[in-house]
Order: C-alpha cells, then sequence, then structure tokens
C-alpha cells in the first residue's frame, strides 16, 4: 500500500513538473513569436519609408528640372550661386552653411530683426499670375518638426525641410539639398552647374533613408 502511495506521488509529482515545463516552453514561444512579428512589422514600415523616400527624390529632381527653366530657385539661391562665395575661406560659418545648401520655398529665407533678406534671396513677384505652382519643401526655424537626432546641429532648422507630399497631409519625410563644392578655377556656377545631394530622412526619426545627386543648371 506505502509503494502504491509513493508512485502515485511520483507520478503526481512528475505530471506537474511537465505541465509548468510546458506553460514555460509555450510562453517562450509566444513570446519570441510576438518579437518576430513586431520585427517584420517594423522592417515592412522602414522598406515603405525607404521606398517613399526613393519616390520623393525623383519627385524633388524632376521638379528642380522643370523649374530651372525659371528664375524662382535661382532668384532663392543667390548666395550659392555666385562663384566668389564657392571660393571665400572667409566666410562665417552660417554663411559657410548657406553656401553649401540650397532652399527651395520661400519659407526658407532668413531675414534680419528688420525684415530684410540676409542672404539676397529674391521672392517670386505675386503680382504676375504664373498659374498654380506647388511646394516640394515647407521649412519652419522654430526646428519643432526635427526629430531629436537632428536638432543635434543648430542650423539643420534652416535646412532641413518638410517634404510636401500633394497627394497626402502628413509629411513623413524631411528633406534637406546640400550643394557639393567644385573647387575648379573655371568653374561657374550658373553656367556648369552645381551639384546637388538630395537627402531625404525619416521625420519620425531623423534616419537617412536614401540620398540622391543631380546637377542643376539654370536654363533661362
Amino acid at each position: 500500500m506505502k509503494c502504491l502511495k509513493r508512485i502515485y506521488q511520483e507520478e503526481t509529482g512528475g505530471t506537474l513538473v511537465e505541465i509548468l515545463a510546458s506553460i514555460i516552453i509555450l510562453g517562450l514561444t509566444l513570446l519570441s513569436m510576438a518579437v518576430l512579428m513586431n520585427q517584420n512589422y517594423s522592417s515592412i514600415q522602414i522598406n515603405q519609408l525607404k521606398e517613399a523616400s526613393l519616390f520623393a527624390q525623383e519627385d524633388i529632381k524632376e521638379w528642380l528640372t522643370y523649374r530651372a527653366t525659371n528664375q524662382d530657385i535661382a532668384n532663392l539661391n543667390q548666395f550659392t550661386l555666385v562663384k566668389e562665395h564657392q571660393m571665400n575661406p572667409s566666410l562665417t560659418e552660417a554663411e559657410k552653411r548657406r553656401r553649401n545648401h540650397f532652399i527651395l520655398d520661400e519659407s526658407g529665407i532668413q531675414k534680419t530683426v528688420y525684415g530684410e533678406n540676409i542672404y539676397g534671396e529674391i521672392p517670386q513677384d505675386k503680382t504676375v499670375d504664373r498659374g498654380e505652382s506647388f511646394v516640394k519643401v515647407q521649412y519652419d526655424f522654430s526646428g519643432d518638426h526635427l526629430p531629436e537626432p537632428l536638432k543635434s546641429d543648430e542650423y539643420n532648422k534652416y535646412y532641413i525641410g518638410e517634404y510636401v507630399d500633394n497627394s497626402k497631409q502628413d509629411a513623413k519625410l524631411l528633406v534637406e539639398v546640400v550643394v557639393r563644392q567644385k573647387n575648379l578655377d573655371e568653374y561657374e556656377p550658373r553656367k556648369d552647374g552645381v551639384e546637388l545631394n538630395i537627402k531625404i530622412y525619416s521625420k519620425k526619426t531623423g534616419q537617412l533613408l536614401s540620398e540622391g545627386f543631380l546637377n542643376w543648371i539654370a536654363e533661362y
């Protein structure tokens, strides 16, 4: 009788241990599956965002190429298109940053406390009817649109703007247009063009998603 009782207790104990082990294994399996599903979802989101950034890049290139036929973009970037500025080593840090960037909208014009354009930008003449013109990048000097990683550089708020997707309302991408320097004696920005590096960032994380290049020549 004692022998049978001991065997029953051992079998009952063994069964409880097996049940607990099964529960732990099941829990770990479900946790692993949840982690994998989350990683897969995040990967899909990143890939979709990168695809969107490539679309934005091509959209901006096409828009810039079209706008090269009039003075609008050139007028917004007078400081960058002056050869003397390209070769001048004595510019201040703020002037170097302006020289090294293209802005694509009048919201990117920096002004003095008296309302004067600091870098000689010429706004579009609003009295002339030139039809509908689409905005591709919107700037905000408060820097509120930038994620934390991009706020570390105080100049980013001037040159990184929100990409305006005319088919959607919420901006998920940020745009920076950097001018790559051509230190050539015979180089003339207006005639030979400026090499633009179009950088697309995630508005949420600040991650650089893609970048493309365009040699932009004013054709007017």
